[in-house]
């Protein structure tokens, strides 16, 4: 050990400016063995395969989406409870008796016959929240715990462990020292639990928030609670620490564990640095310097005693002194009255006719970007960062919410709602849940909040980051196009890092001529496709169209290699257009009653629009065999494709007739069915009848074999007799043959063998019975 540091003080060539302080530290054990003896044991279970990898991948962040979707729904349920909570009249009574009477009639002088301008009076209204907000804070302290916070997978486990610690009586001393916060939130049982914080005048923000709310109804302010939701998150790296950028270095000459510290040592920063000097746990200890028993000093080092061989000389070890906070040190706990809350209000201002949000613990009022706690202006540098937004519902008196989202974060379009959509732009889960909780008539007041917040959206800055651009609402860079998009005009409104940035609603679908056709439209004749790309090339004869094209035959492809596209030295390409480069297909009418067909002996009807001119379209199954026995000529109508096995199965529907022949086709149709319906009864009428004959008939074999078997039979000891007696005809003689049996097996116990359980049984043979003959006269 001592080498060791010796090698680490030689090797520190940027440190020796600094100054050192020798202080003596109590050895924990004998110092570690080398790195060289040190066997690892690595699992030697089946490796997993990539495919399974992928699928517990999947399968945890399917688990990961559905547990966050569960905890939101469960969170919004807990804040619709409290925001009941504070409808309560007595804790509006109460609220109002504590209530400063100046701030009352200031409110109350906010009115139309006192005020008529309608601007003045949004100021008054303003002044006087402010003043109420003011007082508030000095009324009721916020205590540095029990608030709501934001918590990943990982630290549920990590709390969970720590309980089951504790129940054992293990870790109690540490997390007593250890200083962090209390994991378990602010009990608040019922409206009586936020009486008692009213009357006692402290609480956690959350309840300062919630009371003050309850406050604002109770002066008849239109108040509403707004929360945001800290559901745990979905995505897997949320709330873990960033890995560290900066890699160890090697040196190539260095040799021996020495060296290696020393290059530790290097890398460094820059700090002051102490040298801790580490003496054995054996040694006694007394106050006042660290004397020891030889009387000589703590920073005077022992001398070695001769006479009983090598004695360990005491390990120096050098400490950096701290120099504040440091990148990748845990940060400090946040002051929870200078931080972005969980809970806030808002205030309806009549005079402007919008919604004003009010932070009663920071003092706050009409600033609606202070909520964010993404935000470096609302989190202190080097503090914990307790809560993420990314759902801020905002709750009514009448039990009604809203997603206000877009009012308070800073980045909603780059961030917040691609994390609402859960992973692959499902958002319709979450538009779900609102929707439970939406009013379902619509105010004046949420018509304009409605303008207000696509106002918000619109004027959202442009992102920072490359993620930011993907999936935004309204810009996007050419890289992040898909592959059947193009941008068209092409009007920049700005760049970023080099790359010029478009609007969002220059980007245009585009799609091939078979799939417009599909949708009931064909491309204008003479127009050139707006982009081209690789034929995708999925059932099989797809595929051997394009090997046909590519090998030299456009002609015997035909059309299927690529609809108005070329062949290329690699690939097949096939052009795509937009929608303003199609019409609407109008097939050939119906002339002297029939029906246009194509080259299979259909017809399309994709979309209603396909139906041809004078035709009728007919959507019953056999109505084709009906047409064919009338000789009235029709035409399958073929509404999409299956795929199965990679190939393009057609979906036929109906038949398509004359409009002049439907009447009749229809008549024939509902007479055959009715005839079909009225065989399919009578087939079911008979089947019923037949098994009520096979019922009926068993019923009956099994009444006669009881009669002639049942009195005959041996019976049970447990009451068998009595039954047999009671079907035996009265006045025939019991023969020894027909006389019960009276040896049986006891109830009760085990039985281990067969034969008790067994027992051979024949059946009587016919036996006549003999008259005895009449004695002799």
């Amino acid at each position: 050990m001592q080498a060791d540091s010796s090698s680490i003080l030689d090797g520190s060539e940027s440190e020796d400016d600094f100054d050192w302080e020798e202080v003596i530290v109590p050895d924990g054990g004998e110092p570690p063995e080398e790195e060289e003896n040190i066997i690892s044991i690595l699992p030697t279970g089946p490796v997993p395969s990539g495919s399974a990898r992928a699928a517990e991948a999947h399968a945890l962040r399917v688990a990961r989406v559905t547990c966050h979707k569960a905890h939101t729904v469960l969170l919004l349920g807990h804040a619709r409870v409290r925001n009941r909570w504070l409808n309560d009249p007595l804790l509006h009574a109460r609220l109002m008796s504590l209530a400063p009477l100046s701030c009352q009639n200031a409110f109350a002088m906010v009115h139309r016959s006192r005020v008529p301008d309608a601007a003045k009076r949004g100021r008054l209204f303003e002044s006087a929240m402010a003043r109420l907000v003011a007082w508030w804070r000095e009324y009721f302290a916020v205590l540095p715990r029990g608030h709501v916070r934001s918590r990943t997978f990982e630290d549920v486990q990590a709390e969970l462990a720590r309980r089951a610690r504790d129940r054992k009586g293990k870790g109690r001393a540490g997390d007593e020292d250890s200083g962090e916060e209390d994991a378990e939130g602010e009990v608040v049982r019922s409206v009586k639990s936020l009486m008692k914080h009213a009357l006692s005048r402290r609480g956690s923000r959350d309840t300062s928030a919630q009371l003050f709310t309850a406050l604002c109804r109770a002066l008849g302010i239109p108040a509403r609670l707004v929360v945001s939701l800290q559901s745990v998150p979905w995505q897997a790296n949320v709330g873990r620490p960033k890995a560290s950028a900066k890699k160890p270095k090697k040196d190539a000459k260095g040799k021996g564990k020495g060296k290696e510290k020393a290059v530790s040592v290097d890398d460094e920063d820059e700090d002051d640095m102490e040298e801790v000097e580490i003496s054995n746990a054996n040694r006694a200890r007394f106050p006042g310097g660290g004397q020891r028993l030889s009387g000589r000093g703590a920073s005077t080092p022992a001398a070695p005693d001769k006479g009983k061989g090598r004695q360990k000389a005491p390990p120096v070890i050098n400490l950096r002194k701290s120099r504040g906070q440091k990148l990748g040190s845990a940060p400090r706990t946040p002051d929870p009255t200078k931080t972005a809350p969980v809970f806030w209000t808002e205030v309806f201002s009549r005079a402007d006719a919008r919604w004003m949000p009010i932070d009663p613990i920071r003092g706050f009022v009409n600033k609606r970007m202070v909520f964010d706690p993404s935000s470096k202006l609302n989190s202190p540098e080097g503090t914990r960062v307790e809560n993420r937004m990314v759902y801020v519902v905002a709750l009514e008196e009448d039990g009604f919410g809203r997603d206000v989202t877009p009012r308070y974060a800073k980045e909603y379009g780059a961030k917040i709602a691609k994390i609402q959509q859960g992973g692959k732009g499902k958002k319709q889960w979450w538009e779900s849940v609102m929707g439970t909780i939406t009013r379902p008539y619509r105010l004046n007041r949420d018509d304009i909040e409605d303008d207000e917040l696509h106002v918000n959206q619109l004027t959202e800055q442009m992102p920072t980051t490359m993620t930011g651009f993907k999936n935004h609402p309204l810009y996007v860079l050419a890289r992040h196009l898909r592959r059947e998009e193009v941008i068209h005009p092409l009007v920049e409104l700005g760049k970023f890092r080099g790359e010029p940035v478009y609007s969002r609603a220059s980007v245009v679908t585009l799609k091939t001529s078979e799939n417009w056709m599909r949708q009931g439209r064909r491309v204008r004749e003479g127009c050139q496709p707006m982009k081209w790309v690789k034929l995708n090339a999925v059932t099989v004869n797809k595929k051997r169209a394009v090997e046909m094209a590519m090998a030299g035959h456009p002609a015997v492809a035909g059309e299927d290699a690529a609809e108005g596209g070329f062949s290329s030295e690699k690939d097949v390409m096939q052009g795509l257009y937009a929608e303003r480069q199609t019409e609407l297909y109008v097939p050939d009418p119906v002339v002297d009653g029939r029906v246009p067909k194509n080259d299979f002996g259909n017809i399309d009807l994709y979309v209603p629009t396909m139906l041809p001119a004078g035709a009728a379209y007919l959507p019953h199954k056999g109505a084709a065999k009906i047409a064919r026995q009338l000789g009235v000529d029709y035409a399958e109508a073929v509404t999409g494709f299956e795929f199965k096995k990679r190939r393009a199965f057609p979906v036929i529907t109906g038949v398509v007739v004359a409009a002049a022949h439907e009447q009749a086709v229809l008549e024939a149709y509902w007479a055959a069915e009715a005839e079909a319906e009225t065989k399919r009864r009578t087939k079911r009428q008979e089947q019923v009848i037949r098994r009520w004959q096979r019922l009926v008939q068993g019923l009956r074999i099994r009444r006669r074999l009881q009669e002639q078997y049942a009195a005959r039979a041996p019976q049970p000891a447990d009451g068998g007799a009595e039954r047999a007696a009671a079907h035996e005809p009265v006045g025939r003689p019991c023969s020894s043959a027909h006389r019960p049996r009276t040896q049986a097996q006891e109830a009760g116990g085990f039985l281990a063998e067969a034969d008790d359980v067994v027992q051979p049984h024949h059946l009587p043979r016919n036996l006549h019975a003999v008259l005895p003959t009449a004695a002799a006269p």
